[in-house]
Order: C-alpha cells, then sequence, then structure tokens
C-alpha cells in the first residue's frame, strides 16, 4: 500500500515549486500516478492553465510513477531525471486539471526493469494523460533516465 501523504512529502522535498503548483498526489502504484493541481495556482492571463504548469505536472506525475515503481522493486538510483518529453495540448484547461501517467504496455515496464538491473541505468518511455472537467485537455509522452545507485569507493 502507497502512503501517499509520505510520498508527496518527498515530491515536495525533492522538487519544490511542485508546492507551488499546489501539486496534490490523488492516487499512486507502480502502474499509475495521478497528480491534481488547481487552475487557481496555474492560471495565465486569459483565465485558463498556463502551459509551462500543465507541462510540470504531467511530468510530475511521471517522475512519481518511475520513483513509485522502483520502490516497489526495491531498487536504490542514483537519480531519476526526464531526458525529453512531447506535450500534445488539445483543449485549454479552464477548471483544476489533473494528470495521470502510465506505462506505455508491461513489456515496456519489463524491458526498463530488466536493462536498469543488467546494466545499471536505463530509459523508460511514459505517457500521461491532463484532464480537466472530464476531458483530456494535454498528452504527454516522456522519456525518462535512472541510474542505479552505485557504491561510494
Amino acid at each position: 500500500m502507497v502512503d501517499l501523504q509520505a510520498l508527496e512529502k518527498s515530491i515536495y522535498a525533492n522538487i519544490p515549486i511542485a508546492e507551488a503548483f499546489g501539486a496534490r498526489l490523488l492516487s499512486a502504484s507502480g502502474e499509475s500516478v495521478r497528480v491534481g493541481a488547481p487552475l487557481s495556482r496555474n492560471i495565465n492571463h486569459k483565465s485558463t492553465a498556463f502551459g509551462g504548469s500543465v507541462y510540470s505536472i504531467a511530468v510530475l506525475s511521471c517522475w512519481a510513477l518511475i520513483n513509485e515503481a522502483l520502490k516497489e522493486r526495491s531498487c536504490d538510483v542514483d537519480y531519476v531525471v526526464i531526458q525529453d518529453g512531447q506535450m500534445d495540448y488539445v483543449t485549454p484547461v479552464n477548471a483544476d486539471f489533473q494528470s495521470q501517467s502510465s506505462w506505455p504496455s508491461p513489456k515496456e515496464k519489463e524491458k526498463f526493469f530488466n536493462t536498469l538491473l543488467k546494466k545499471g541505468r536505463a530509459r523508460a518511455t511514459l505517457i500521461a494523460s491532463v484532464q480537466s472537467a472530464g476531458f483530456e485537455c494535454a498528452r504527454l509522452q516522456a522519456r525518462f533516465a535512472a541510474q542505479i545507485r552505485r557504491p561510494h569507493t
């Protein structure tokens, strides 16, 4: 069982700007993570969500997903970082919003872990769907890199 409060606290400690966005962890597992954010903390001059905030919440949900999956497998890593990402903005976000991240397939998840354990580092492509008021407003496909913690000599 995931301790949402502990994971959210870890997110704020590792990515302090997440708290400024008003990011809230709604659900989490090694298969899917949902992060919500209020429009009021992310509003732009057109009274819709700032695109950078939408992107950031999507990236944050993916970052939390890969970290939770690593934790479930007891993998101690030096880092998890985004390498690149492509966001498709479908429609403006004009209410509170949330991002749900997931692995593209169980096969892709296993490939990531097999490579990580064999080579000490690996890349994973994750998907995040940003929704508001029942509609998908944006979709992120992002590649993350992770490296197993190296022993200090």
